[in-house]
């Protein structure tokens, strides 16, 4: 018997810097029965979060193929050497591999994952697609109703096979930590997560609070664009006029993330996608931050009314929010109190609720 777990090649099973869905997968190994049965496969890292776990497969050399096709079709021969009656196939964020993998592998079962707006994925865009998913899946998980939604757009059978799979974050502290003054914004640096209206809002208050630091901690995508490379300098020129009390700070470990968050007073999460999730909203209050964030996508699922959820966000919106928790100190140590003790999204409850799914298909 043996879970198989495809990551996609993007995303990465690093010790420091793992991907947001190995994060998830890193959250919830150490909590499943299965542990000792996973097998992890995905792009080679040189320090992997589980070594006994992890399969880490070289790049193709071939730069006509498709390197999640590459991941997908090693990950087969792989398997093909030892398989047996029991193999469960689970497919992150990849709709378009599930065919293929299936061609290869007779007679396992196949969960598919959804991490993403599955309207936006190749192989589950159209409604076709999505009711051939369903005949040919044991299994699909969304990791919020918003996406699960999604994917049943226009389909009326086989609903059941759709499930959700809310993504699960660990609380490290044991009681209540330390607060600085401090906002915090934690993402991609890009118009997506919003990150543009959090420094024009923080650029409209900063003198009056000179006590308080506003800071950015994310990673700059990889384009190098006109378009892109203006709105950085944009951000990082805007946080550069606030002198000390300003701060970015790109591509921190995930360990140190989380540092910097248990010591934020406020976390912000200004996105005007909508997020799939949202697990910035999950990590800020299992670390007891006060949370401010854009009703969009999945967010509203985590957060409920343990925080600020704005409607149709924009800077002057995200300024009035901060400054309402600033200047009342009890409403947010309530908002604090509320996160704190409302966080319910644990990496424990995700292997269980995992776990119970598994084991109807490996008795």
């Amino acid at each position: 018997m043996a879970i198989h777990i495809l990551l996609p090649f993007k995303d990465k099973f690093d010790k420091n810097f793992p991907g947001s869905v190995s994060i998830t997968i890193k959250n919830t190994i150490h909590f499943s029965r299965y542990k000792k049965d996973l097998v992890i496969y995905g792009d080679k890292v040189e320090n992997p979060i589980l070594p006994k776990n992890f399969v880490g497969i070289e790049k193709t050399k071939n730069p006509f193929k498709s390197k999640n096709k590459h991941l997908a079709d090693q990950m087969c021969s792989l398997i093909k050497k030892n398989i047996n009656s029991r193999e469960i196939i689970e497919i992150h964020n990849r709709p378009n591999l599930v065919n293929g993998v299936l061609k290869k592998l007779k007679n396992v079962k196949i969960f598919l994952i959804f991490h993403n707006d599955p309207l936006m994925m190749k192989g589950s865009k159209t409604l076709k697609e999505r009711k051939n998913l369903l005949e040919d899946c044991d299994k699909i998980l969304c990791v919020s109703n918003f996406i699960r939604n999604l994917f049943l757009k226009g389909i009326k059978f086989n609903r059941e096979k759709v499930v959700v799979l809310h993504n699960g974050v660990n609380r490290k502290l044991k009681s209540f930590p330390k607060k600085k003054k401090e906002v915090l914004f934690v993402g991609k640096i890009n118009k997506d997560k919003g990150v543009h209206l959090y420094v024009e809002a923080i650029k409209q208050i900063f003198q009056e609070y000179k006590n308080w630091r506003f800071s950015v901690i994310g990673t700059p995508m990889k384009r190098t664009n006109k378009e892109y490379l203006k709105f950085f300098n944009n951000v990082k020129n805007t946080i550069k006029l606030m002198f000390d009390q300003g701060n970015l700070e790109m591509s921190l470990s995930h360990e140190d993330v989380q540092k910097r968050m248990q010591e934020a007073a406020i976390v912000v999460i200004p996105s005007i996608w909508n997020e799939p999730y949202g697990l910035v909203v999950s990590e800020s209050m299992s670390n007891g931050a006060a949370v401010i964030a854009s009703n969009k996508g999945g967010i509203p699922e985590i957060i409920k009314d343990n925080g600020i959820l704005i409607n149709n966000i924009n800077a002057k919106k995200l300024a009035a929010s901060i400054l309402e928790l600033i200047n009342n100190p009890k409403l947010l140590k309530l908002y604090q109190k509320k996160s704190w003790q409302n966080f319910h999204h644990t990496g424990e409850k995700a292997a269980i609720t995992i776990d119970k799914i598994r084991e109807k298909f490996l008795i």
